[in-house]
């Protein structure tokens, strides 16, 4: 049942990233999209500001914005590249990567405590489709 919660809890973002957010949506300093910066960093490790944007689809603008407050706050860390000196990647730090640990626990959880009531068919199925959006999800 956790792989099916962690599936289903990966693709709320992958839903939100691919089908839902507009690229000229902004961003606002909320737990919303601290979490989402924190999320790109936290899967896909440390990473330019610019492709943080282009993961979030917003504009460098905002992305300077968010990473500012957000190694304020001690949430992530700026570290030059050892390949190119000139080259600044943003990584999460044990602080970040404890949040996004948590919201991921809680919202497993919560999807968990939902498919209890599914019998074991229900969840063979259900896995089935998840992984069918997954993959037609991220064509998109």
């Amino acid at each position: 049942m956790e792989y099916i919660s962690s599936q289903i809890s990966d693709l709320f973002g992958l839903i939100y990233k691919n089908l839902i957010r507009e690229e000229a949506d902004p961003v606002l300093l909320s737990t919303n999209s601290r979490n989402a910066v924190l999320a790109v960093l936290y899967r896909d490790g440390p990473l330019p500001m610019n492709m943080i944007g282009e993961h979030l689809r917003v504009t460098k603008g905002n992305i300077t914005f968010l990473v500012d407050k957000l190694e304020k706050d001690g949430f992530i860390k700026r570290e030059r590249s050892s390949n190119d000196r000139r080259k600044i990647n943003i990584e999460i730090t044990k602080k970040g990567a404890a949040v996004i640990e948590n919201e991921r626990q809680l919202r497993m959880k919560n999807i968990s405590s939902h498919l209890e009531k599914l019998d074991s068919s229900e969840m063979d199925r259900l896995a089935d489709a998840v992984q069918t959006i997954r993959q037609i999800i991220e064509k998109v």
